[in-house]
């Protein structure tokens, strides 16, 4: 069958939203009629029903009818997600239509079990029965702006974020027995669905529990599962069709244990070995765009114990944690450069990846002496060749060095190291793998530049070790934001968007990871109903989901702050003279004043926002590295305070509550490729485009009809974007990346 066009679309979404509007009744409809649930009455306390959140240990009162016999806003300015003490953005559901409904009785709707009342099995609700439609519906239908489905996504992940958060804070150190899962990775009453290629129950959201994970773990991961359920149940509800046509997964994944909640339950236990956190989706949502340079040795000596593959084996999972917003390159080392992937960072696309996953498979991992100096020469070297040539996410850089080898490097060596890391901003992480092993080089390189040092016995999980790496960068964000990746569904293939948020254990001076929540896009609509909408409604939404992406995360870390995640690690990685287990485990680091922002829409004079100079020395931008004004490095400095670490540090801090997202820094519905420049490629591996007009930085979308392709040689960049061809020199292109 012919596709329809945009336009007739358009009218057809028109449509069913009037039809709706007029076979829905107060009462739902006939053939899905709301219900008058009797068993409400028992949860009245005068007159009130009394809601408690799984695990909160708080109480809301509301109304005597909530949900009962008829169609309503139940939920509209009630607490704690549609009313005072909320997220910043409501989600979508707090101002729908619903009532109970009996699921032997409703048939034209979708439904979904209620977990509002723990001790209540049985009880259903519906959107659809009272006309409310999906999200997408609503806005083909034009009474959303053109960022609503992007911005939908966020606030659902701000209401899981909220019932998670709420929950750990609740329950860590004493999990409430109501908190606590009886059964996992059991599929009762699934059936089999041809559009997901599996069996399933929509109704229910399905929970696994990584094995040896302590029972401690698991309850506290439980309670924080139990808590976002109800947030997955209501967004199922509204955005999900009848039929459950459409394949789109709601999940979250606990950094501590490992394990894992999603909608729907589905027929699925993971395989042995199976870890989400070391999933791409995982750590593009913990953490912002990251240039990473893998160092790793392959001398001889990797040959005991197998280490070579054990080395292997964790760069590649390192790999796996990458996701096309990132690059990175890979240097392997013994007497000299054994090898390198490529001499500037390159941005972490599923082709790239895959291809660096092949190379990896070509090289010796087992021959020669062991030099550090060389490859960490060479390191500089990329990182100064990267930023030169556009090869940058311009946000935090960081260097993971692996060694089991001891090597000449003196005082000199690490006064460079330092002078050269501090130059590009550059984080270390350091492995001294093997028992007995000499780390003192590795250690130092990592006490010296902001890192973390990690011991590996032979014994020990070096893949583990290796690929959390992102729990560094996720601490002192308040990641207002979510992240988006693009993945394919092992079931069905179909391509799937995920817009992924973390869940923090935030105090008042810090935060730490708990986990990431996700949502599919495709939950809301299909892909392909999305790029047949007209006025580049598609190059829009994808252009804002690169750009939010894309955006450099503010991330604060003291030396305190540094010491306490140091400890988290081992005692033999703390860095402190007089470092003291009990001492840093107790001190309260310092915090920035939260009144220091910066003006979101600045742009400066060479074109870049101001979290582009995250990791950058703002007092320099007027020397030649740079080629700034002194007018304009003196705006810079004025304007993005925040992104050039011009803040004032709190000390000791004065504040008692987390830092929350304000409603004021939701995600941009401006493309800011139109307006400023940008490295690398977006969510779909194209280079940025200009939904809009032909942007001072990027072409416009509806001549983007192709994917970019490069010439291989130096002397110039020859892009192809339909039929508009441009002939770039290295100079030019420089200038523009820039």
């Amino acid at each position: 069958m012919a596709p329809k066009s945009s336009a007739s679309f358009t009218l057809a979404a028109l449509g069913i939203f009037l039809a709706s509007e007029r076979a829905h009744g107060s009462f739902g409809l006939a053939s899905c009629p709301c219900l008058e649930w009797a068993g409400l009455d028992s949860h009245l306390i005068g007159n009130h029903i009394v809601y408690k959140p799984i695990g909160s240990g708080v109480s809301y009162n509301w109304p005597a009818n909530y949900g009962n016999g008829a169609c309503q806003t139940h939920d509209t300015g009630l607490a704690p997600l549609c009313g005072p003490g909320a997220p910043a953005s409501f989600p979508s559901w707090c101002n729908d239509q619903w009532c109970w409904v009996d699921k032997s009785n409703c048939q034209g709707a979708s439904f979904m079990r209620s977990v509002l009342f723990p001790d209540v099995k049985d009880l259903y609700f519906s959107y659809g029965t009272c006309g409310s439609i999906d999200s997408f519906s609503s806005w083909a239908a034009g009474n959303f702006g053109s960022s609503s489905v992007n911005l939908v996504a966020e606030s659902y992940l701000q209401s899981s974020r909220s019932q998670i958060e709420d929950a750990y804070r609740k329950n860590a150190g004493s999990v409430s027995l109501e908190c606590i899962y009886t059964s996992q990775c059991s599929c009762q009453n699934c059936v089999q669905n041809s559009a997901w290629g599996q069996k399933l129950n929509a109704a229910e959201v399905g929970t696994w529990f990584k094995p040896g994970k302590g029972t401690e773990g698991q309850h506290l991961a439980s309670c924080m599962s139990k808590a976002v359920s109800d947030t997955f149940r209501r967004v199922a509800a509204k955005e999900s069709d009848a039929q459950t046509s459409r394949v789109g997964y709601q999940y979250f994944a606990d950094q501590a244990s490992g394990s894992m909640i999603t909608w729907p339950l589905a027929d699925w236990c993971p395989a042995t070995g199976y870890d989400p956190r070391f999933r791409p989706w995982y750590a593009a949502g913990a953490t912002g765009p990251k240039d990473i340079v893998v160092v790793v040795d392959v001398s001889g000596s990797m040959s005991f114990s197998n280490r070579y593959q054990k080395s292997q084996q964790a760069t590649e999972a390192i790999l796996n944690t990458l996701v096309w917003k990132d690059f990175a390159t890979i240097i392997l080392f013994n007497s000299g450069i054994a090898a390198i992937y490529s001499d500037v960072l390159v941005p972490v696309t599923n082709a790239n990846r895959e291809h660096m996953l092949k190379w990896l498979d070509e090289q010796n991992w087992k021959l020669g002496g062991t030099n550090f100096k060389a490859p960490i020469d060479k390191v500089f070297a990329v990182i100064e060749a990267s930023v030169t040539a556009g090869k940058t996410s311009t946000c935090q850089r960081a260097v993971m060095f692996l060694t089991d080898g001891k090597a000449e490097f003196d005082e000199a060596d690490f006064v460079q190291a330092h002078l050269k890391s501090s130059e590009w901003h550059t984080v270390w992480f350091t492995y001294a793998l093997g028992s007995g092993v000499d780390a003192s080089v590795a250690k130092r390189l990592a006490c010296d530049n902001k890192g973390i040092f990690y011991p590996v016995s032979d014994t020990t999980d070096l893949t583990q070790i290796m690929a959390a790496y992102y729990a560094y960068f996720a601490s002192g964000q308040a990641s207002c934001s979510p992240s988006f990746s693009r993945y394919a569904d092992a079931n069905t293939a179909e391509i799937l968007y995920a817009a992924c948020l973390p869940m923090l254990d935030r105090t008042a001076y810090n935060s730490s990871l708990l986990g990431v929540a996700c949502m599919d896009v495709n939950m809301l609509a299909p892909i392909g109903q999305l790029k047949a909408q007209p006025n580049l409604a598609w190059e829009q939404l994808s252009c804002e989901m690169s750009d939010v992406t894309k955006k450099c995360r503010h991330m604060h870390l003291t030396d305190c702050s540094l010491e306490k995640l140091r400890l988290q690690v081992s005692t033999e990685s703390m860095c402190g003279a007089s470092a003291n287990a009990a001492s840093v485990q107790t001190q309260k680091c310092p915090c920035l004043d939260r009144n220091c922002k910066d003006e979101e829409s600045f742009v400066d004079e060479r074109g870049y926002f101001c979290d582009a100079w995250i990791g950058d020395d703002c007092s320099k931008a007027a020397t030649e590295k740079w080629g700034y004004s002194q007018s304009g490095q003196a705006m810079l400095m004025q304007t993005c305070k925040l992104s050039c670490g011009l803040c004032e540090l709190k000390d000791p801090c004065p504040y008692t509550d987390p830092e929350e997202c304000s409603s004021s820094t939701p995600s941009s519905s401006t493309c800011r490729a139109c307006h400023s420049k940008v490295s690398g490629v977006g969510i779909d591996d194209r280079a940025m485009c200009c939904p809009d007009k032909a942007g001072t930085y990027a072409p416009k979308c509806a001549e983007a009809t192709h994917e970019p392709t490069v010439s291989s040689g130096t002397a110039s960049m020859v892009i192809h974007i339909g039929t508009l061809t441009c002939v770039i020199t290295v100079v030019e292109w420089i200038k523009q990346v820039l």
